[in-house]
């Protein structure tokens, strides 16, 4: 662009002003744009730094290579772990940790869930039952409570809780959510009575069945006897009918024969 002013011509060209007769002289720049330097504002921010000037330097929290945009300043890639925001400027809040703060800390830490915002560490004690930089992992078998210190109780047939040390069932005699408490003498005995009278009663029970099943075998076979000794009678019988319906049939031919013929003598 050409411009006459006073006398003098002035050629604006990108960032270049020229003046004078034969337009041979440049103007240098009083105020570069923000992320440019030198006489011609032509050089960018060297590496780490922006704004007017560069004198503004980029966020430390920017993780590649601490590298930000030349104007604005916003971080090029991620934000170191435990940071967010435009400029990385911003630590994650509380309950949370990691590169741009994606990462929850572990529900297990007991100083109300909050981490170190880089390694996600617990910062204080981890909840009953727990163990582990981020109290992540359960109390070994046979142990309890904070820092897994206490051991289960002795009377308790299978691995307590990690967490309050509550175990069922309990060993013979010993009763509560521990297994702590003995059984009172008396209870022991009403429990070994009641067993005593339950195993009683099947014995009973089996016994009457048992007696039922051979008195029912006994009638059975009596009845079976008595239908057989009833066949072999009837047999027996059989020939004695026979023969007198045949003496009765003779004994009336014969009758016949002499009402016929009287005088045959």
């Amino acid at each position: 662009m050409k411009v006459f002013f006073s006398g003098y011509y002035m050629v604006f060209r990108l960032n270049w002003f020229y003046f004078g007769i034969t337009l041979g002289n440049s103007c240098v720049c009083l105020l570069c744009k923000s992320g440019y330097v030198g006489q011609y504002c032509t050089e960018t921010c060297r590496k780490g730094m922006w704004g007017e000037q560069c004198k503004n330097y980029c966020s430390p929290n920017c993780d590649s290579n601490k590298r930000c945009n030349v104007t604005t300043g916003d971080c090029l890639g991620d934000c170191r772990a435990g940071f967010y925001g435009p400029k990385c400027e911003t630590k994650c809040k509380i309950g949370t940790w990691g590169k741009n703060c994606l990462s929850n800390c572990s529900p297990n830490c007991d100083s109300n869930q909050s981490c170190d915002i880089l390694t996600g560490d617990c910062l204080g004690a981890c909840k009953a039952g727990y163990l582990g930089p981020q109290c992540q992992a359960l109390c070994p078998p046979g142990l309890y409570g904070l820092d897994c210190q206490d051991n289960c109780s002795e009377n308790c047939l299978h691995p307590c809780d990690s967490t309050d040390g509550h175990c069922s069932p309990c060993r013979p005699g010993y009763e509560g959510e521990s297994c702590q408490k003995a059984v009172p003498l008396r209870r022991k005995e009403e429990t070994s009575n009641s067993f005593n009278f339950v195993h009683f009663g099947i014995g009973v029970a089996s016994l009457a069945v048992a007696v039922a099943i051979v008195f029912g075998i006994l009638v059975l076979r009596r009845s079976l006897l008595r239908r057989r000794r009833k066949r072999v009678c009837n047999i027996y019988n059989q020939p004695d009918v026979i023969s007198s319906d045949m003496n009765q049939y003779v004994n009336n031919q014969n009758q016949s024969e002499l009402e016929e013929h009287p005088y045959q003598n």
